[in-house]
């Protein structure tokens, strides 16, 4: 790669980057939300009408959102114990 397919490459990565920092809170509320059935408290039966009328936002898309907040808090569990485990030997 050349300079500039590198400098395009770490734009690209820093983007990334954003789009992970905003997507993990949102998941994680919405998971919050979800898992403690608090969208009862605001009338709702089930939690896709909630999502929809309260932030216009899918159900499959408040699901991808939770998605990625359970695999990152998932990977970094691993990674947690597998830097317990090197630092106990």
């Amino acid at each position: 790669m050349d300079e500039k397919e590198n400098e395009a490459l770490a734009e690209l990565r820093e983007h990334e980057r954003k789009i992970i920092r905003a997507a993990l809170p949102l998941g994680r509320e919405l998971r919050a939300i979800r898992d403690r059935k608090l969208y009862r408290k605001a009338g709702y039966k089930t939690f896709g009408p909630y999502c929809e009328e309260q932030f216009e936002m899918k159900l499959a898309d408040a699901k991808w959102y939770i998605r990625i907040a359970e695999r990152f808090d998932e990977a970094k569990k691993v990674a947690d114990m597998r830097d317990l485990f090197v630092h106990e030997q």
